[in-house]
């Protein structure tokens, strides 16, 4: 992961002084922990999303242990950003639009750095939907080779899944 991921960074332009590597690699390890232990447990009501700051400059909110409804807008994953020198990496958007806004939120209040990249660990909805809240910092979107060619091949399923769980307002925006 070291490699790719300052690899990416380095092709935006940011090079490996930001220190993404280490910085992603605590945020794997702390993330781990709190799924291990259930310490970090978070809420996500309406444009508020709970994060927890594992160590400095890197937050997590750990999703709920259910699958996604409109009472919890799809917010199911564990997902967080990491505030480097320059600018901030996301991993992980969430499983709406609205989570994704509440994350983004969440990063605003925290740094007025810019987001620079979004990194999709997988392909899975509830990691991914929440991208389009981003389309405005236009970061670099990190991930998998494969990982825009699987979305497309998933597109009509995880629009349905969506449709189906969170109704079609918020599939519409995701």
């Amino acid at each position: 992961m070291k490699n790719r991921l300052s690899r990416a960074a380095a092709a935006g332009g940011h090079g490996r002084a930001n220190g993404w590597p280490v910085a992603v690699v605590a945020a794997w390890r702390g993330w781990s922990g709190c799924a291990l232990l259930a310490a970090c447990g978070g809420a996500f009501a309406g444009d508020q999303l709970t994060v927890t700051e594992l160590a400095p400059g890197v937050f997590v909110h750990v999703g709920i242990h259910a699958g996604a409804t409109p009472e919890n807008q799809g917010a199911i994953a564990n997902v967080g950003f990491v505030i480097g020198e320059h600018c901030v990496a996301v991993i992980d958007s969430g499983g709406s639009f609205a989570e994704g806004v509440a994350l983004r939120s969440a990063i605003k209040t925290r740094t007025a750095l810019p987001v620079c990249y979004v990194i999709n660990t997988h392909v899975h909805p509830d990691h991914v939907y929440g991208n389009a809240a981003f389309a405005a910092d236009r970061p670099h979107v990190v991930g998998h080779r494969n990982l825009a060619a699987s979305m497309r091949a998933r597109q009509a399923y995880y629009v349905g899944y969506l449709e189906r769980t969170l109704g079609a307002a918020q599939a519409a925006q995701s």
